[in-house]
Parts: C-alpha cells; structure tokens; sequence
C-alpha cells in the first residue's frame, strides 16, 4: 500500500499524439498542466490523463517514472498494478515499456527488471534515448548551463550534475549497437514512429 506522499510524487511519463485527437489531447493536458497543476513544474494527474487519452501512445518513463520507482523498490505487485492502469488508461495497444541506457549502472540494473516485467505481462519494450543536447562535445556546455540554472558553479563538488556525457542526439547505429541483445525494443522504436500520424 502507497503513503498519502508516495501517491503526491511526481513521476516522469512520456506520451507521443498518435493522430490529430491525441494532438488535441496533449495540448489540453500542457493546458492543465500549467494553469491547474503548476507547481514548481507543470504536471498532470491521472484523473486528467484518463480525461485526455483519446489518440496518445504512452511510454512507462525514465528512471524517475513510477514504474521504476515501483521496481527500484523491487515492489513487483505495485508494478503489476501500475502496467494495468496504464495499459487501461491508454490501451493495450498503446503502452510500452521504455528502456533507456544513457551508460548508468542504475539504468542497467533497472533495464534487467523492466525486461522481467515485460515479460511476465506481455508488454512491449521500446529503445530510447534521454537526450538532453545534440553532440556529445555539448556535455560541458550543458553542465554550465545547469550551473546557471541552479546558481552554482563549475567548481562546486556537490552541484546538480549529470552521471555521464551520453546524454546526447545518438544515431540509429549508435542505439542499435546500444541495444544490440535487444532488437524488438529497436523495431518498435520504429513501430511508434509508423504509428504517429499527425497532420495539423
């Protein structure tokens, strides 16, 4: 059972407009998400989500969405619970789980679960990639803007700082190597590519 405060976190989910309706979809839910849910971030809850759902692919998220949370406390009955809702929130058909390897151990390890779990509930996996700048030789440039943006400096030991400079554009070679003992999370990247047809 989830404290008052583990169901007031706010969790990471990543959602794709599959056709113009979940465009539509995405839009009203930015909307809430800053004029209702602001705070100190927009977000949304999943009242809205339920609201909003018509059209929108939905990924389980990084290593701060709740699935991971869920498996980081190896709590597999919680993980079970939320691949349901999701999977009834979106469809079926429209909830992956995502695996991200930015050269992490966290992610590695996490990746090992998130395989187990896909498994066990006969849920895809998709490949991606938490890219937060296009070019590797961007890593330094993007550590001092996170200087700037949290008023520290370069020299400070403890300042927010990414693990590792892979949190970079990588091309379809470099996440296929990446996820080479993996290959149905590399098609599906592709099968949610085929998916989202939006014209606007």
């Amino acid at each position: 059972e989830q404290s008052e405060q583990e169901k007031q976190k706010m969790f990471h989910l990543t959602v794709f407009a599959k056709d113009n309706d979940g465009y539509k979809n995405l839009m009203e839910l930015l909307t809430i998400g800053y004029l209702e849910g602001f705070y100190h971030k927009p977000r949304v809850d999943k009242k809205a989500l339920k609201e909003f759902s018509q059209g929108i692919i939905c990924l389980s998220g990084c290593l701060q969405s709740e699935l991971s949370e869920a498996l980081k406390l190896n709590n597999e009955k919680l993980s079970l619970e939320l691949i349901d809702e999701y999977k009834s929130i979106f469809g079926q058909e429209n909830f992956y789980i995502e695996l991200i390897d930015n050269n992490i151990p966290e992610q590695k390890e996490l990746i090992k679960k998130l395989l187990d779990i896909s498994k066990k509930t006969n849920t895809p996996v998709v490949a991606t990639n938490d890219c937060h700048y296009i070019h590797k030789e961007d890593a330094y440039a993007h550590d001092v803007l996170l200087c700037v943006g949290t008023g520290t400096t370069i020299s400070n030991p403890n300042r927010l700082k990414f693990a590792t400079d892979e949190f970079y554009f990588k091309s379809p070679l470099e996440m296929i190597k990446i996820f080479e003992n993996i290959p149905q999370a590399i098609k599906n990247t592709l099968q949610i590519a085929e998916k989202c047809n939006v014209f606007i």
